[in-house]
C-alpha cells in the first residue's frame, strides 16, 4: 500500500491522502485551526490478511507534536488497481510532545528525530514512545 498511496500536508493543518492509481482523494484528517504540518510520513505496511492492509502514518507539527495514525485499507487486485480506505484514519494513542515549536523530523524503522527551535535534536523510540 505504501507505493499506491501519496499523502501530503499544509499548512492549514490538513493531511490528505490519495491513490496513485486514480488520483482520488481517499481521506482528509483536519486539524485544529492554526495548526502547520512540518512532515507525513507512511511506514511499510505492517500486515496483510483477507485482502486488508494495516499501515502506519505519522504526522509532525510545527507545535510540538507528532501524531500517529492507524490506515486499513483494500488491496489492489489485477482487475482493479485503486486502493480504497476501508475506515476513517483513526488516531492511535501515540503522541509525542515538545515544548518547543518543531523545524524538521525523520521517522525510520525504529526511531523519530525531531528538531526543534531552541537548535536541539530530539530521538524518540517509535515502539517504547520514550525519548532516548
Amino acid at each position: 500500500m505504501d507505493s499506491r498511496l501519496i499523502v501530503a500536508g499544509s499548512c492549514k493543518g490538513r493531511v490528505k491522502i490519495w491513490c496513485r492509481e486514480s488520483s482520488e482523494c481517499l481521506a482528509t484528517i483536519q486539524h485544529k485551526k492554526g495548526t502547520i504540518i512540518c512532515r507525513c510520513h507512511l511506514d511499510p505496511p505492517l500486515d496483510q490478511a483477507a485482502g486488508l492492509v494495516r499501515q502506519l502514518l505519522y504526522i509532525s507539527t510545527r507545535s510540538g507534536a507528532v501524531m500517529r495514525y492507524a490506515l486499513v485499507a483494500s488491496l489492489p487486485t489485477e482487475s482493479n488497481r485503486q486502493v480504497k480506505l476501508i475506515r476513517d484514519p483513526q488516531l492511535e494513542s501515540f503522541r509525542l510532545e515538545h515544548e518547543e515549536p518543531i523545524t524538521c523530523s525523520d521517522v525510520g524503522p525504529s526511531h523519530i528525530i525531531v528538531g526543534s527551535s531552541n537548535s536541539k535534536c530530539y530521538l524518540w523510540d517509535k515502539k517504547r514512545e520514550i525519548k532516548v
